[in-house]
């Protein structure tokens, strides 16, 4: 950089060449030279491009946390009971549906074949769903019970109209085809010390059921119930819950003899209740996913199946309907299952559940009591 006695000298020069005449007059002194800008520092090309890169992926990762977020969230409910009284109404009326069905409903089924064939080679799992048809049957009729939409299902302490039990919880509900589901729950609770024991009645229509029960002083959790239909028959269910499921186990006896054994566990996803089982069949172990599907006449059943038992595995799913039997006066369940492209159909007995259709005021009409009998420890 040139200072500024060598650029007065370089103009003198210049001057003396081309004028002459005119340098005599110019005053060298008062020429303003203005010093050169300095030019800002740039970074290296391959250095912006990392600072570019950097603040793209920092970008691009904060959006992929946030859809991920989004995306994933899993708003399901695994814990979707959460009074003693809905532990209690849920346990006596699952057992009791579960009960029911034991004898009281024809269980036999019809195969019925569809247009086409089933492919030979193709695993068929539809067959074993055949073979356990019964004991499945049994658990959708207890399924028609208890699980359905938030909005019209209740469980309501009452004043109890009956001198001989203190308590007592009412349980509405929809069935398939919209008649009202209704069970009543009479009950007393003695407290031993250790353990509060419950012993009530449950009743639903003409029927009722003998209910015994036991809840721990120390964890003051609902352990375990046990509906009876008669000396022969009961069914157990004991709350194996946590803290973040609930999970009951449900043991099913005839004449002392255990029938069958499952495992349900609760959900609750947009205010729906689901669940799933799982059977220790008489041929197999399986599982079903088991969801209340609403349409324009009422409700179906959408289930998913999965078959995991030695030589015996796969997966399918199946629907079913409700469809009344003019033949024999009564409606009946309508399966479809499907499994690698293997279809059958069967029809089988279902249970009475109501023979009246539900409306809002059945599940806004319900006076609640204080008086529940919980939280006594």
């Amino acid at each position: 950089m040139m200072n500024r006695k060598n650029i007065v000298s370089m103009i003198k020069k210049s001057a003396l060449k081309e004028m002459p005449d005119v340098l005599p007059n110019i005053n060298l002194d008062h020429i303003d030279i203005i010093p050169e800008e300095k030019a800002l520092k740039s970074y290296p090309w391959n250095l912006r491009k990392v600072f570019t890169l950097s603040f793209s992926f920092l970008f691009l990762g904060v959006i992929s946390i946030f859809a991920y977020s989004v995306f994933t969230h899993d708003s399901t409910n695994y814990t979707p009971f959460q009074s003693e009284s809905q532990l209690i109404a849920y346990q006596a009326v699952s057992a009791a549906s579960l009960l029911s069905e034991i004898e009281a409903v024809p269980l036999s089924y019809e195969a019925v074949p569809l247009a086409y064939d089933a492919t030979p080679y193709a695993l068929d799992t539809t067959s074993v769903i055949e073979d356990e048809i019964n004991i499945i049957n049994q658990y959708l009729n207890m399924m028609e019970i208890v699980l359905g939409d938030t909005s019209s299902m209740i469980t309501t302490n009452v004043e109890s109209d009956d001198l001989a039990y203190e308590y007592e919880i009412i349980y509405r509900n929809v069935d398939l085809v919209g008649n009202l589901i209704e069970f009543k729950l009479y009950y007393n609770l003695i407290d031993t010390g250790t353990e509060t024991l419950l012993s009530g009645v449950l009743y639903h229509d003409l029927e009722s059921y003998v209910i015994e029960g036991t809840i721990s002083n120390e964890s003051g959790e609902f352990t375990s119930l046990t509906a009876y239909l008669d000396d022969n028959h009961l069914v157990n269910v004991e709350n194996i819950s946590t803290n973040s499921s609930q999970k009951f186990k449900y043991r099913v006896y005839a004449f002392s003899a255990l029938q069958n054994e499952g495992n349900v566990s609760l959900s609750l996803n947009d205010e729906v209740l689901q669940a799933k089982i799982e059977v220790l069949g008489n041929t197999c172990n399986y599982e079903l996913n088991v969801e209340r599907v609403k349409q324009n006449n009422g409700s179906k059943f959408q289930v998913g199946y999965s078959i995991n038992s030695g030589a015996v595995t796969g997966n399918g799913d199946f629907e079913v309907e409700v469809a009344y039997d003019q033949a024999m006066g009564m409606y009946r369940y309508n399966y479809i299952v499907t499994s690698n492209g293997n279809k059958q159909e069967f029809s089988c007995g279902r249970g009475y559940k109501g023979n009246r259709q539900a409306d809002t005021d059945d599940f806004t009409n319900v006076t609640p009591s204080t008086n529940s009998g919980m939280g006594h420890h």
